[in-house]
């Protein structure tokens, strides 16, 4: 006997052109008078987890939804998971051949992805030494914050096409209270953090630090203080 989700993602195969495998001809002929409700629902959806690259795409949106799920299908019967492949397709040379396209597109997607994944994932318990585990590392092409500062600005006149110059970045995108953050990782914040997902204690990481450091930094104790309060301001470090 099938399972919910098993018919769930038949359904969705089915509303997506895809071939099924538990429908019978009856059940699809009934089901295919829901496809237009089921892409406008995916169509508005993704409109707005995506808005800033909807906003590019107003007129041609719908095209656009339906040509993603016909090559990206999705491999999840859950609604907001449909984001997941958005930003492979915005990379793909389907999408670059067929609408107008440039150079930040899909890493826009790909943070407005591991953003909503993080949102939605259950909540996780603390490593010992106090690292969150509601978080993504996320290497870009691009400062992430301005760039959709830019992007949501009415200042400017943004041209789809125009591309932005690269300035290569590493975010942290966690979990805080009820929704998400992100901040800005140095090499030196990154590879702190890298040491206490090992789960190493916190002194422990501290003094090894200071250790690695203290001959090109006169004041690696300092430094290491002020990057250990500052984790646990921005509620990185609960301890």
């Amino acid at each position: 006997m099938s399972s919910a989700i098993e018919l769930q993602e038949d359904i969705l195969r089915l509303f997506c052109g895809q071939d099924t495998k538990l429908l019978s001809v009856q059940e699809k002929q009934n089901l295919l008078v829901y496809k237009g409700l089921a892409i406008s629902t995916a169509e508005n959806m993704l409109a707005k987890i995506f808005k800033e690259i909807h906003a590019f795409y107003k007129d041609s949106w719908r095209q656009i939804i339906m040509d993603y799920l016909e090559h990206f299908p999705s491999r999840s019967p859950i609604y907001s998971e449909l984001a997941q492949d958005f930003a492979s397709f915005l990379d793909s040379d389907f999408f670059k051949n067929k609408y107008p396209s440039n150079n930040y597109l899909a890493q826009v997607a790909t943070y407005k992805w591991l953003d909503l994944k993080i949102h939605h994932q259950p909540q996780k318990k603390a490593l010992v030494n106090g690292l969150i585990q509601n978080y993504q590392v996320f290497r870009s092409k691009f400062n992430i914050p301005l760039l959709l500062e830019y992007l949501n600005s009415e200042q400017y006149e943004i041209v789809v096409t125009d591309d932005i110059e690269e300035q290569e970045s590493v975010f942290f995108i966690y979990r805080y209270g009820l929704t998400t953050k992100i901040c800005h990782l140095n090499a030196m914040s990154l590879l702190f953090i890298e040491k206490l997902e090992a789960n190493l204690d916190l002194e422990q990481v501290e003094q090894e630090f200071i250790v690695q450091y203290q001959s090109s930094c006169a004041d690696i104790e300092q430094e290491v203080k002020k990057l250990v309060n500052h984790l646990k301001n921005m509620k990185i470090l609960l301890v």
